[in-house]
């Protein structure tokens, strides 16, 4: 079966439309119509279901269908690769992640792409959470694993979703809201508020007010923190609560407690996020490693959990 005759395959059974595929593939409706019954002959089974007025698939054909998509994007990236390798052709993919949102999965993304992209150097650096747009709009990174805020504007930006997060009120085990499975705005109000530095990670604070318009929370208690260590320092001794990130919750042992915020939609999406104008292969594939590789942790999480 010529590879030719697979690709014409997949194209019908996108189309469902004989004289359409055809025409596309600068061969007669006749032709086309041949190959797939050499090909039906061939695999000894029924691929698709013909009358005058429609085409579909068979079951058989689906199957047929999923599997060749399969064969066809791997013989594609194959062929890609020793051209790559033919040419001496070498890529350097920088990507800037936030460790605490990603450090369960980053490992195994790179070694998804590594594997399927061995030409490709792939460049990971740490970043802070308000400098990753700042590197991405100056090119300083190809792709950068950051949290998109529902109010920003990325018109000139393409992501993938990775997750989705929210804000959290962590306190201390010792602290009067510990056993609580959730808070609201008003168990807050008079508490020692940490806050990041609005000098620092501007956007961070920015998405913080917006989402929690309540001022009585922030009254005259609100304190800025420079780093996620100098939060833990405070909360270790009771000495106030901190808004911050889900994510976060890894960066804190078992004396420091997350609880849900409640009666506020705080909710928003860690993303890989590239420019548009600089969107390639290797950017959507280690986009789509990161994605997977994060799925791929949340299962391995749950079953641990049972």
């Amino acid at each position: 079966m010529h590879i030719s005759v697979i690709r014409e395959f997949l194209l019908l059974a996108d189309e469902m439309n004989f004289s359409n595929v055809a025409k596309s593939l600068f061969i007669s409706q006749s032709a086309l119509s041949k190959h797939i019954d050499a090909m039906e002959t061939e695999i000894g089974v029924k691929l698709f279901v013909r009358d005058k007025h429609s085409v579909r698939l068979t079951d058989m054909g689906r199957l047929f269908q999923r599997r060749m998509r399969v064969l066809i994007n791997e013989y594609d990236a194959a062929l890609k690769e020793l051209k790559n390798a033919r040419e001496g052709i070498e890529k350097t993919l920088k990507v800037g992640y936030l460790y605490g949102a990603c450090k369960d999965f980053i490992v195994d993304a790179r070694a998804q792409f590594e594997a399927r992209y061995p030409q490709t150097s792939l460049e990971l650096h740490s970043l802070e959470a308000s400098d990753g747009f700042p590197m991405l709009r100056a090119n300083q990174f190809d792709m950068i694993v950051a949290m998109k805020f529902p109010y920003g504007s990325y018109s000139t930006f393409n992501h993938l979703d990775i997750f989705e997060d929210c804000l959290n009120v962590a306190v201390s085990r010792k602290h009067r809201l510990a056993d609580r499975a959730w808070v609201t705005l008003d168990d807050i109000k008079g508490e020692r508020i940490l806050m990041p530095d609005n000098n620092r990670q501007p956007n961070v604070y920015s998405f913080y007010k917006q989402v929690i318009k309540d001022q009585e929370v922030w009254a005259d208690s609100e304190e800025s923190l420079r780093d996620i260590n100098s939060a833990y320092l405070y909360l270790a001794s009771n000495t106030g609560v901190a808004i911050t990130f889900r994510h976060l919750k890894s960066y804190f042992d078992s004396d420091v407690v997350f609880l849900p915020l409640a009666e506020i939609d705080s909710y928003f999406n860690i993303s890989a996020v590239w420019k548009i104008a600089r969107e390639d292969d290797a950017i959507l594939a280690f986009a789509n490693c990161l994605k997977i590789a994060y799925d791929l942790s949340e299962v391995k999480k749950r079953q641990l959990n049972k």
